[in-house]
């Protein structure tokens, strides 16, 4: 993996993820279509 990149998302964004991640559930095509 390389380092020395990072990147900043938003508070909403950042809640969004969360609840995809903490939902194991969710189904996969979630994270596809996520706008990155």
């Amino acid at each position: 993996m390389r380092t020395g990149i990072s990147f900043e998302v938003s508070p909403d964004d950042r809640s969004r993820l969360e609840a995809l991640v903490r939902d194991r559930n969710a189904p996969q095509n979630h994270v596809w279509r996520a706008r990155i």
